[in-house]
Parts: structure tokens; sequence; C-alpha cells
């Protein structure tokens, strides 16, 4: 099963930034036992970031995510919700050149308080020690703790509940 979609928009209580721009290619394969979830690309803007998602999840009892991100801008500040609209505009340069809705933002310590029951919940389960990831973040400019950080390249492996990180 092959689905497409073209120039998506939208907004949610649980985006602090609206998403736009979305074009994605889907492509569902394997059997019912072993689907495999083929997407790529998926290009999308999230308020001043711009991310093109290739991604490959293949099974359903011990499911396995190879997942590859590319931006010229990527604000995980903003995207976390620890940094309104206005600020991220301002330091991507992009001030005053559009309207921008003012948000009142939390330090990422209280965004990550708020989080820490539900992430801890879901973390109980035991599907977690199945699962393997391999993600690859490369981004020509990334806002990130409050840091800037040009030509970032991460690469994050998690297995057996072990998440490993690093810079290339």
């Amino acid at each position: 099963m092959e689905m497409t979609l073209n120039n998506v928009t939208g907004k949610t209580p649980e985006l602090s930034t609206p998403l736009s721009d979305l074009d994605a290619k889907i492509l569902i394969t394997g059997s019912a036992s072993n689907p495999i979830l083929n997407l790529d690309p998926i290009k999308m803007k999230v308020g001043t970031s711009d991310l093109a998602i290739k991604a490959i999840i293949a099974g359903i009892e011990a499911p396995n995510l190879k997942l590859e991100i590319t931006s010229n801008r990527f604000n995980v500040d903003e995207l976390m919700g620890t940094q309104s609209a206005a600020q991220a505009a301002q330091s991507s340069g992009t001030a005053g050149s559009e309207s921008v809705e003012v948000v009142n933002t939390a330090p990422l310590d209280e965004t990550l308080d708020k989080m820490a029951p539900d992430l801890e919940k879901s973390l109980e389960n035991p599907m977690f020690n199945k699962i393997r990831a391999d993600v690859k973040i490369l981004a020509r400019s990334m806002r990130m703790l409050e840091g800037e950080f040009k030509n970032a390249r991460l690469n994050l492996n998690y297995a057996s509940r072990v998440l490993s990180i690093n810079n290339t």
C-alpha cells in the first residue's frame, strides 16, 4: 500500500508550533506478522525548523527503526516548547519578515519535569526491551539547550534500553 501527502498543514495542542508544507510518501510492505513501513521522504516545516525525514520501521514483535533527519535549521528548543516562536524567529534572523505569535515558554527543566511522569510511565512498557533504533541527525544549524551548533552530526543508537549518542 502506498500513500502520498502533499502540502499538509496542521496544528494540535501537543505541538507548540504549527506544522506546514508537509509532503510525504508512505509505503507499507511485508506481511501482517512482519510489516515494513517506509517513509521516504517526509519533508516539513515546524515553526522555524525545516526537516527532511527518511525512515524504515520493520517488525511488530521486535521493531527495528532506521531514521535519518536532515535539516538546514533544526530548532530543538522551539520544538520542545522551551523557546517561543518570537525567540526562534529572532535567532534564525527572520524577525520582522512575518508576524510571529508570542508564546510564553517554560525553561527546559520545567518542561522536562512536566514530561517526566508520562515519560516514566511509557518507558515501563516491555516493548522497549525489544526495540532497536539507529537515528542519524544532520543539521547545518541546530539550536538545542540554548546553544547554536553549526554542521551538527549526531548518531543515536538504542538497543536493550541503552541509548548511545555519538558526534561524528
